[in-house]
């Protein structure tokens, strides 16, 4: 995987620019790439790496699989600190209008589908993959269903804390964000 900067339109305007220290090409990418912003758009991938997984068709968030699955299976990563990417702020599009609609919950969802693809894959599941993971449910479920009814939300969190409760999390481990969210 090679990513790069970034900038960003909000109403046609660049409002501003994201670019990050270099990396250089580097062997077990999955710790590397982590440090990076890990969206799907604004990197070039290795074909070879969806020769045996897909985006899930119909959710929505799909693209969560990148961080938690395709940089699992990328041998290396390297970042180029220069902005050639730019993204445009779609203020009618799903990032910006997902939260008060019932589809939102997909985020639950795709958790629940990076679990068994990592199981298919036969990857590893380490304290920084399920950190990962507790982020989705965390600010990311949060802000993507925030305008939903409370008894929807209580359903999607209450599902949420029960798969986490599952997992093998070695809690002393985790940065202060995770921590704060597994207690």
């Amino acid at each position: 995987i090679v990513g790069c900067g970034f900038y960003i339109f909000v109403n046609g305007e660049k409002e501003k620019y994201y670019i990050e220290k270099p990396a250089e090409v580097k062997e077990n990418a999955f710790s590397i790439i982590r440090k990076y912003p890990c969206y799907f758009w604004g990197k070039v991938f290795k074909r070879s790496l969806f020769y045996n997984i897909r985006l899930p068709e119909g959710y929505w968030f799909e693209d969560m699989i990148v961080i938690h699955i395709l940089t699992k299976l990328c041998q290396s990563f390297a970042y180029l600190n220069v902005p050639l990417y730019g993204y445009r702020i779609n203020q009618q599009g799903i990032s910006q209008t997902a939260s008060s609609k019932k589809k939102s919950v997909d985020q639950y969802w795709l958790v629940e589908y990076i679990e068994s693809e990592t199981e298919r894959l036969g990857l590893d599941k380490t304290n920084e993959y399920y950190a990962g993971l507790v982020k989705e449910f965390g600010p990311f479920l949060y802000s993507r269903t925030k305008g939903l009814n409370s008894d929807i939300r209580l359903t999607v969190f209450s599902a949420a804390c029960d798969l986490v409760s599952k997992w093998d999390i070695d809690s002393k481990t985790c940065d202060k964000s995770t921590k704060r969210l597994l207690s």
